[in-house]
This record gives structure tokens, sequence and C-alpha cells, in this order.
């Protein structure tokens, strides 16, 4: 992204609150390259606290994937 943007030229930003049900971390995100929206995604992560991930590690793996499915719209990756 800051290879095609550059820094600064792109946003993840939170569309909504954390949501947690059934040990799944959840939230939507809005993508913005250069000023411009691009894509709304959900992103979501599995967590299991005995297991030794955290809600807070499962909340930044859910905006990880957020970012994936956001950048699909993009193209990024269709080669593969």
């Amino acid at each position: 992204m800051n290879k095609a943007f550059g820094p600064g030229g792109w946003a993840l930003q939170p569309r909504g609150p954390t949501a947690i049900n059934n040990n799944t971390v959840s939230r939507e995100y809005a993508l913005y390259c250069l000023g411009r929206f691009v894509s709304q995604a959900r992103g979501e992560q599995d967590y299991h606290e005995k297991g030794g991930m955290s809600e807070t590690t499962a909340a930044e793996a859910a905006k990880s994937n957020a970012l994936v499915r956001c950048c699909k719209d993009l193209g990024i990756a269709s080669e593969l």
C-alpha cells in the first residue's frame, strides 16, 4: 500500500464498534486511498483466551483481515 499510494496515502478507518460474539472479534472498516473511499469490509478473528490470544490481539488480527478484504477491490493479488 505504501509503495502504491505512498506513506500516509491510504487509511483504514473503523466504521463502528468492535463486536465480540462467541469468541469471535469483528469490526467494520473502510479503506481510503488518496482521500477517496475505496472499499468497506468486516474483519474477523476467532480467539481463545486459554489458548494465548487476547481480545486485543484478536482485534488487531480482525483489522488486518479487513484490510485484506478491502484490498481485493483494488485488485491487489489478483494475479494469484
